[in-house]
């Protein structure tokens, strides 16, 4: 088995260390062959780096790196070009500035290229090398990885995110009037902030983020999966002592899902979750630890969005649109992030409509880790480790006092002074505290004569849940047979628990509950 390329970014590293590359260039071929300015929006740790750099090396012209790949014999390698490559993530404004950065990336550029630099900004030396690289009859390839992240890094603190996007702009800007030097123009980035007015400029910006054509541009598909990764499923299969079908299932609900364009014509993995959970054959949340959503977190208690809502969120396509850094929009900070994706599409061409939600279970069960975090006040760690292990555990053994002494102490641990007494932030936290058993929790369900509060459903259990607040379980449980909201369930086969509760605003948690089995 050829290595894993975890943490390998560089296109040349990756090729002459023979390790295990999936073969994107067809894709890039197709993509970029026609146009010259594009940009694409990715989540993190999605390939957006590890592409550039494949075409980096594909307009140098270092044939040898693409030995056996499917554009090896469809490039022109005798024409090369200069190429300028500029990557924002590796600059630490923490502990130097923004400005500082760019200036020392231009001036390894310099040093390469053999350029003695006239300037001390980072944008003049940026003008300097794309009209002095681009001047001969090959002009300049100009790659941005990240553009995005020193706003995204500093988008709670105004100051310095007012600082960032003057810098931004007056770089960027350089390339509306280098148009005659450049060959190609290759941005990408997480999120899409289009009020800040960054490339204003660049009004010819193509942004194939949606294409159909760019869909499996970064990310794994399943076919890609199965091809590639064979031995290592065959290997897994015989770790975990079963078919190689359920481990493949397995992987596919975890870490499959992401789809990022019109057509719905790919569902994707993320390559950092599936390159480690074959490292290392467990099946962790690899993706989401890499970074913690604090902002969006924030974001989504202030604006008081409902948990349920992000398991099936009807939207226009505005949620796709650029985000305004004055009125950040968090649902679509959520897409664009990859924390919600696009799940279906109907309704007329004209018309369109979609149906968002959380890839995998991956980024559910992080995501409502980070949530109850939030909403709790407890950290993610004494979440994950003593919540999630209790409350599985009491739904295992349909032990239900420890499954409501579970929920009590979540109720408990929020703090007084956010505390909101009205049935639907219980509801909110019911919901997160469930959605983290790992089973399928449904709330606000509709049925044929009403709308059902909470619907867990595992393998072989279905409970269903109404919700009172200074009422009584009795009542709650009654609406639940009024309604008949069982019969939905009723033919499939598996047990089927109807449970009534009731919340005491007063004292803040469940005084009453009735089970019926």
């Amino acid at each position: 088995m050829k290595a894993l390329p975890i943490g390998i970014q560089d296109f040349g590293t990756l090729r002459s260390g023979d390790y295990l590359y999936v073969d994107k260039t067809e894709v890039y071929y197709d993509v970029f062959l026609e146009g010259k300015y594009f940009f694409l929006s990715r989540p993190r740790r999605f390939g957006k780096s590890i592409m550039l750099s494949t075409l980096k090396y594909l307009y140098q012209g270092k044939k040898e790196l693409f030995k056996g790949l499917w554009i090896e014999d469809k490039w022109n390698w005798e024409k090369t070009y200069p190429v300028i490559h500029v990557d924002l993530s590796k600059i630490d404004t923490r502990n130097s500035t923004l400005q500082n950065g760019l200036l020392n990336q231009m001036r390894e550029h310099a040093k390469q290229f053999g350029i003695a630099l006239r300037e001390d900004s980072a944008a003049a030396c940026f003008q300097q090398l794309i009209s002095e690289l681009g001047n001969g009859e090959n002009k300049c390839i100009v790659l941005v990885d990240e553009y995005d992240k020193p706003i995204t890094d500093y988008i709670a603190e105004d100051e310095i995110l007012k600082k960032h996007i003057k810098e931004l702009k007056s770089f960027y800007g350089i390339l509306k009037g280098a148009d005659q030097y450049l060959h190609k123009v290759v941005i990408t980035g997480v999120s899409k902030y289009g009020k800040v007015s960054i490339f204003s400029d660049l009004n010819n910006l193509n942004d194939i983020s949606m294409n159909a054509e760019s869909a499996k541009i970064c990310g794994y598909t399943q076919e890609e999966l199965d091809l590639l990764f064979e031995d290592r499923f065959i290997f897994g299969a015989q770790k975990f002592k079963i078919s190689i079908h359920e481990l493949t299932a397995s992987v596919k609900s975890w870490y499959n899902g992401y789809s990022f364009d019109d057509d719905l014509s790919a569902k994707l993995y993320n390559p950092f979750s599936i390159l480690n959970f074959f490292d290392k054959y467990q099946f962790k949340n690899y993706w989401f630890e890499t970074g913690t959503p604090t902002f969006l977190m924030e974001l989504i208690s202030q604006e008081k969005i409902d948990p349920a809502r992000l398991e099936y969120l009807k939207a226009t396509d505005i949620v796709f649109k650029s985000a305004d850094i004055q009125h950040i929009d968090a649902l679509s900070l959520l897409y664009q992030t990859g924390y919600l994706t696009i799940k279906d599409i109907s309704g007329h061409y004209e018309r369109r409509r979609y149906v968002l939600g959380f890839p995998n279970h991956e980024v559910r069960s992080s995501f409502m880790i980070y949530l109850l975090s939030q909403y709790s006040g407890e950290s993610p760690t004494l979440v994950s480790s003593d919540v999630i292990i209790k409350i599985q555990d009491a739904l295992w053994n349909r032990t239900w006092p420890e499954f409501f002494e579970v929920l009590n102490h979540v109720f408990s641990t929020v703090p007084y002074q956010i505390f909101n007494s009205n049935e639907a932030y219980y509801h909110s936290l019911v919901h997160v505290t469930l959605t983290l058993t790992g089973n399928l929790v449904l709330s606000e369900l509709m049925s044929n004569n009403g709308r059902i509060d909470t619907v867990l459903e595992t393998d072989d259990l279905v409970v269903i849940f109404e919700f009172k607040i200074d009422s009584s379980a009795d009542l709650a449980l009654a609406q639940i047979h009024e309604k008949k909201y069982a019969e939905r369930y009723s033919k499939k086969d598996k047990e089927l628990v109807l449970i009534g509760v009731n919340f005491d605003s007063a004292k803040r948690n469940i005084t009453d509950y009735k089970v019926e089995i």
